[in-house]
């Protein structure tokens, strides 16, 4: 080979071994962002101490690999659209028990895909992972560089798979954007009070009260654990021991003018009178 024909081969094996080093440097910057992006698509804060269960999942993710980052986005923050999915729940076993009366409150991000668009997505971000591998433990045995041919195909190879990566790069990019946009509402949400009512009552204003979900109902059903004898709770101890867990909590939150009338309402209780001769009749409940 003369000196003018050596001086082209070196010149395209340096691009390859610059598209190689870009191609490395890119997945690793993608993987790096998957990570961050996993880590803080779902968060739980306690309302009394402010603490965050961040740190936890950072961990949790930052010894995935590539495939097994791919396997838990599209499996617990892309899923396919449809409309008798049930409610994905967050996996409550990650997070640090709580006491009973403290408040929680748990965020989690997700987005659903047409059937079509989420098939189109995980065949190519397999075809991701699938080409890192190529490139990582069979690329010298697949493009071994030894003359002109090898070169321009490895080249060609190089260039496509670094497309690939920065199109998944911008695809990333777009999902945070996106998640910042739901963030953004779930602030004007939280500015609105709407959200803060929530956790504090267990309803939003307005709106019709779940009352298996009411806060309310969630401590009388506590007390019934601390002060029940015989399968009966007294309403008086209950309301003192609510008042010392949650003393902004007040049946008139709720549309009610005593707790009498809030248990009864709720229809989630039985109440009856217990009448003695010498002390002042009592009012009983317990759970249905």
């Amino acid at each position: 080979m003369s000196q003018s024909e050596d001086n082209p081969f070196l010149e395209l094996r340096r691009e390859i071994f610059e598209l190689m080093g870009r191609c490395i440097l890119q997945l690793q910057n993608y993987e790096l962002g998957l990570k961050r992006f996993l880590a803080t698509s779902e968060f739980k804060i306690n309302t009394k101490g402010g603490s965050t269960n961040l740190d936890q999942r950072r961990q949790l993710y930052s010894g995935m690999t590539l495939g097994q980052l791919i396997k838990e986005f599209t499996g617990s923050y892309v899923s396919k659209f449809a409309p008798d999915n049930p409610v994905v729940e967050t996996d409550n076993a990650k997070f640090e028990a709580l006491d009973p009366t403290e408040v929680a409150v748990q965020i989690r991000f997700s987005t659903e895909l047409s059937g079509d668009e989420y098939a189109s997505l995980a065949e190519s971000l397999s075809t991701l992972v699938n080409l890192r591998n190529e490139i990582v433990h069979h690329f010298l045995s697949r493009h071994p560089l030894q003359d002109k041919r090898d070169c321009l195909s490895a080249k060609k190879y190089l260039t496509k798979t670094l497309n690939l990566i920065d199109h998944h790069t911008e695809k990333l990019n777009g999902f945070f954007k996106g998640r910042a946009e739901a963030g953004k509402n779930l602030s004007q949400l939280i500015d609105s009070g709407v959200l803060h009512h929530y956790v504090r009552y267990g309803f939003i204003p307005g709106q019709p009260i779940d009352w298996a979900q009411a806060r309310a109902v969630e401590l009388l059903q506590l007390a019934e654990s601390e002060f029940q004898t015989n399968g009966w709770t007294e309403l008086l101890s209950a309301i003192d021991w609510i008042k010392l867990k949650a003393p902004e909590l007040s049946p008139k939150s709720y549309g009610c003018s005593s707790w009498r009338e809030l248990l009864h309402t709720s229809s989630l209780f039985e109440i009856r009178k217990q009448r003695s001769p010498d002390l002042p009749s009592r009012t009983l409940y317990r759970s249905r």
